[in-house]
């Protein structure tokens, strides 16, 4: 089901294989192959934990090596996606640092972690893994210096995309990643209109790619349009780009958290409050503190951002 691209109607038979072998960490491995494109998040992430502590028991057991076991590294790398995305930053880290202990090298998954936790130093000693790849290492501090807000040291590594990109016009990966940072650089330079219609290009481009929901990543780009128009204070975007998010991915936080803010910005107080409690539901399990620092983020705006209310609201 899951290569039919039908990954619900596998549902069931991923909950019998866990029921038939609950000794196996394979088991609970492959529930997230469908757990995590139809957001089963609350249930996925712990099962796949639980995977990592058979298959250690099973290392102890056995006097298994961890490079005798090829599964390992890949069922490490899913609970770290997992963990990502339901805010669970400390038992990511201990993630990161099992996969360190045994060379396993995963660092775009580190890189994500920790942007996504703002721990900057961290973030720029991967980066620095990726000199040799002068595309890679260009994204990367694009989307770091946008993510802090540094936007002109952003400026420089967005050209560098730019620059190749009329020579590689078949390289998907750099097409997407080009509009993805050039997008949200213009929002954040007074240029929101073409910024928005670039990052709804990726949308339109991805949202029916089936390999973009993979490991519950469909609502990355639509994620990426939301916070640019929200911080823009391009409110209708907004709200269109986090109800797109939820709808793709069930436990998309900055999807919730996104429509709370819109609907305090336009004192829609009810609907704000239920969305509050979405975004709580989604990171029920967060680390503390987390989830009220990416709402701050959220409500900031850029230093361009036209904030004048319209009609006794803001647009």
């Amino acid at each position: 089901y899951e290569n039919i691209r039908r990954p619900g109607l596998g549902w069931p038979h991923a909950i019998g294989y866990m029921q038939s072998s609950p000794g196996l960490p394979h088991a609970f491995h492959m529930q997230a192959h469908l757990g995590m494109r139809i957001g089963k998040w609350e249930k996925t992430t712990d099962w796949s934990s639980h995977a990592i502590e058979l298959q250690l028991a099973y290392h102890q057991n056995q006097g298994v090596k961890p490079n005798e076991d090829w599964q390992f590294s890949h069922h490490l790398e899913t609970l770290m996606q997992a963990l990502i995305h339901a805010g669970r930053f400390q038992e990511a880290r201990a993630v990161k640092a099992e996969c360190e202990k045994h060379g396993y090298l995963q660092r775009l998954h580190w890189f994500r972690l920790h942007v996504a936790e703002r721990d900057w130093d961290e973030t720029l000693k991967i980066i620095d893994h990726f000199k040799k790849d002068k595309l890679m290492a260009a994204y990367l501090r694009a989307v770091f210096y946008l993510k802090k807000g540094d936007i002109e040291r952003a400026i420089p590594e967005v050209n560098v995309l730019a620059e190749a990109y009329p020579t590689k016009k078949n390289n998907r990966d750099l097409e997407l990643r080009l509009w993805e940072t050039q997008g949200v650089l213009e929002c954040a330079r007074g240029g929101a209109d073409g910024g928005l219609k670039l990052l709804a290009k990726t949308v339109e481009k991805t949202k029916d790619d089936y390999r973009h929901h993979a490991w519950g990543h469909g609502a990355y780009y639509m994620e990426c349009w939301g916070i640019a128009a929200l911080k823009a204070n391009r409110l209708s975007v907004a709200e269109e780009a986090f109800l797109e998010s939820l709808a793709h991915d069930a436990g998309s936080v900055r999807g919730a958290l996104g429509m709370q803010v819109v609907c305090e910005r336009q004192g829609r107080t009810e609907e704000a409050l239920r969305f509050a409690e979405l975004a709580q539901r989604c990171w029920r399990k967060a680390d503390p503190g987390r989830l009220e620092a990416e709402l701050q983020d959220l409500r900031g705006v850029f230093t361009t951002a036209q904030t004048k209310p319209v009609n006794g609201a803001a647009q």
